[in-house]
């Protein structure tokens, strides 16, 4: 299973590398991505890498729970095109603003050069190719709510250091989605129910969120008002998971996005657009639940339950393997995705460290004690604790359920302790100052403090401790509280360094 002369070189048997987690993140994620099989860095474009094998396995099954997502909220599943031409582009100022210094631009036809205006982009998102097609579709108030979702690659051309799957001049994994609504009050509360929707993808992919709006002047471009979900990757720092914004009717007004009410007036659709990245999402799985020894997969997210590894010699070759694959043909009979690791070439010790690094939630031995004893021998990914089965369906069915369930809860619950250990409530301090010199804050923390929402205050507190304020804590909007720059009254807000 695990042999592969396509994909990247990875560590043969005595070069066994380990890289701490704690001590080196980067160097850790970038570990796991190679041995892991994630994606290959080393493709010549930088910032574009290529997703491998296991990667490309765990990109489906991460893109099936958000297609379903997007689908029971309904959204109509459809594809656009690429290309964005400059004279599109031009229309909307604050958009040119925002994206200007990240687009690629595609300036000749063959050998002929296109003039100003007739140059194309590649998507650094698609608001400026859905909303042109909006404006033919919608002519009547019965048109709406339309609601569509895409599955893309998007551009952009990142000028900071890029990070594989987190920071990519090419996403090929951006699950977009845009809908239109007849009034601003169904507009928001389409916003609100697309935040209830991620929050229940997320917590189906094991992954804690924060949601967080944004401060004017860092929202979205178009945007009146934006909800963006963060993550904080253990031993590093937050990052931006996925955007939700409401963008009035901006983009109507220059698309011409109109319909005709209930009572014949001509009104301008209220539009929303949001989405997270299958790149992020898959890194924030990694980085969550990922230990010294490779990844660690839910056993929801994995793309196989469980592998089998014979324990064989030359005399009992033939008998434990024939007794391997009645193992596997009884437990894929059960409804489990299994397979079989038979390779002579490789060691028992080095297959268990490739399903290690695989993150393979469950892996069976079975060897000669197995075979004399009708038994199987189960060891979880994620304690590497070993449990002996006996072979009945029934039992064995059982009994790998019930460890697959309290895999899953344990992660989950470690995961949910971890995130929230690390946010840190200074929301009760009205000095900056004092705070500072009491305290050291760490990167791999989110803090809560008071915020009076104003631009001079966030550019002191920035200063001064050299984090971000990401926005106002939403789950805790209600919550007043003093600036802890100028005292005044505001409310929490959550200060972070971010990617």
């Amino acid at each position: 299973m695990f042999q592969n002369e396509h994909s990247t070189k990875s560590t043969s048997e005595g070069q066994k590398t380990t890289i701490d987690k704690q001590v080196d993140f980067w160097q850790w994620f970038l570990w796991i991505l190679q041995e892991a099989r994630i994606v290959d860095t080393n493709y010549s474009v930088k910032g574009s890498y290529v997703w491998l094998d296991w990667g490309y396995k765990l990109f489906k099954k991460i893109y099936a729970f958000a297609q379903e997502a997007y689908i029971q909220s309904g959204h109509d599943q459809m594809q656009f095109p690429t290309l964005i031409k400059e004279s599109t582009f031009l229309k909307e100022t604050d958009f040119i603003r925002n994206f200007e210094n990240d687009v690629f631009w595609v300036d000749r036809e063959g050998s002929k050069k296109l003039s100003k205006g007739e140059r194309l982009a590649l998507r650094p998102t698609s608001e400026l190719i859905i909303y042109p097609m909006f404006a033919r579709w919608i002519r009547s108030w019965r048109d709406m709510p339309l609601k569509v979702f895409q599955n893309v690659s998007i551009f952009r051309c990142e000028t900071n250091e890029t990070r594989p799957l987190i920071r990519n001049r090419e996403t090929i994994g951006f699950i977009e989605g845009h809908s239109a609504f007849q009034s601003k009050d169904e507009a928001l509360m389409f916003l609100e129910t697309i935040g209830k929707t991620y929050s229940t993808l997320f917590e189906k992919l094991g992954i804690p969120v924060k949601f967080i709006e944004v401060p004017k002047w860092d929202r979205f471009a178009g945007s009146t008002k934006t909800i963006d979900g963060y993550v904080l990757l253990p031993g590093s720092k937050s990052m931006e998971l996925f955007t939700t914004a409401y963008l009035g009717t901006t983009f109507s007004k220059i698309f011409d996005i109109e319909y005709l009410d209930q009572h014949k007036k001509k009104q301008f659709a209220h539009l929303l657009c949001y989405g997270p990245s299958i790149d992020r999402i898959l890194a924030t799985i990694i980085a969550y639940y990922g230990d010294n020894k490779g990844l660690v997969l839910l056993p929801d997210i994995s793309p196989i339950d469980i592998i089998i590894i014979p324990i064989f010699n030359r005399k009992n070759k033939a008998t434990i393997i024939q007794y391997s694959n009645e193992i596997k043909k009884q437990l894929i009979s059960l409804g489990f995705k299994v397979d079989i690791d038979d390779n002579e070439l490789t060691s028992p010790g080095m297959k268990f460290y490739q399903t290690e690094r695989f993150g393979i939630p469950l892996r069976i031995e079975i060897g000669q004690k197995e075979l004399s004893k009708n038994e199987i021998t189960v060891t979880r990914r994620d304690t590497l604790q070993k449990e002996t089965i006996d072979n009945q369906e029934a039992t064995m069915r059982a009994s790998i359920l019930e460890i697959q369930q309290d895999m899953d809860e344990s992660m989950r619950n470690k995961a949910k302790v971890t995130f929230q250990e690390s946010i840190i409530d200074f929301s009760e301090r009205e000095n900056i100052d004092n705070l500072l010199d009491e305290t050291k804050l760490e990167q791999d923390a989110m803090y809560l403090i008071g915020w009076c929402g104003s631009e001079k205050c966030a550019e002191v507190i920035e200063q001064k401790t050299n984090f971000s304020i990401l926005g106002y804590d939403y789950q805790l909007k209600d919550n007043k509280k003093a600036c802890l720059n100028c005292s005044t009254s505001g409310f929490i807000s959550v200060l972070a360094k971010r990617y």
